[in-house]
């Protein structure tokens, strides 16, 4: 339900998923411990935000899924949602949340790298790598 939902906010907003639900439940299952389930939720249990992070190390924890309904977007339910991660960083002694990658195939997305700072993030250059099969 949750890849669905997550799924449902990302073709909303023009973007999809870049592993099939197959993939991530093998990755939950094969790490458990590292593969976290953080959401929102109205009082009536409905989801408003939802995301999966990773423990990528003993010092970070990934932002790997974040997803909202536009629907939503008056509640700003993604900032609560950031601050249950950086809650459970503090908690867990860890020393970064990375909030992810913020580029569209044109280049940066400024809106997204606004609303990543206005949450205290700071931006850093990051590698990709290929490599053709």
């Amino acid at each position: 339900m949750a890849y669905d939902f997550i799924a449902a906010c990302r073709q909303e907003r023009g973007a999809s998923l870049s592993l099939p639900l197959a993939q991530v439940q093998e990755l939950f299952q094969a790490f458990p411990g590292q593969h976290l389930l953080f959401s929102v939720r109205k009082p009536g249990g409905d989801w408003v935000a939802l995301t999966i992070a990773i423990q990528v190390s003993s010092e970070v924890l990934y932002n790997f899924y974040p997803a909202s309904p536009r629907a939503e977007n008056h509640l700003s339910p993604v900032v609560l949602l950031n601050e249950s991660l950086h809650t459970y960083a503090r908690a867990s002694g860890l020393r970064v949340v990375d909030l992810g990658t913020s580029t569209l195939p044109t280049g940066p997305n400024e809106p997204l790298l606004r609303f990543k700072r206005h949450l205290g993030g700071v931006a850093g250059v990051r590698l990709s790598w290929e490599k053709a099969l």
